[in-house]
């Protein structure tokens, strides 16, 4: 049987030209790696919008993933921010459009927000 980092393969012939290869797991860690690889990272940076639909007042929160939502855009001088658009719907039935616009600078930090269909709530 040949080893590869806490995995053991083995290879067996079974005759007329069929075969078995076995998989045996001797240590966790392998598993641990992997599933680290497809896993969201803790570390990445959040940004958090609340706000309250104009028809029923649900009071919604959504979160920003500032790495992953936002789309970058060039202005006239050609800096750089970014944009941030997101539609959100209530749970209680009433399926109300709330939309929301962010725009963030360079460096990810809120420059402006709009939103329609509801208002936005301070935390």
């Amino acid at each position: 049987m040949a080893g590869f980092e806490g995995v053991e393969v083995g290879f067996a012939e079974m005759g007329a030209g069929d075969a078995i290869i076995s998989v045996e797991a001797t240590d966790m860690s392998f598993f641990k790696k992997l599933s680290n690889l497809f896993s969201s990272k803790s570390g990445a940076p959040m940004g958090w919008v609340t706000v309250k639909c104009n028809r029923c007042g649900e009071v919604i929160r959504a979160r920003v993933n500032l790495y992953n939502d936002l789309s970058l855009e060039y202005d006239e001088d050609g800096k750089g921010t970014y944009f941030c658009r997101k539609v959100l719907i209530g749970e209680q039935h009433c399926f109300q459009r709330i939309e929301v616009e962010l725009t963030y600078d360079a460096n990810r930090k809120l420059l402006s927000r709009e939103i329609t269909g509801g208002q936005f709530v301070e935390v």
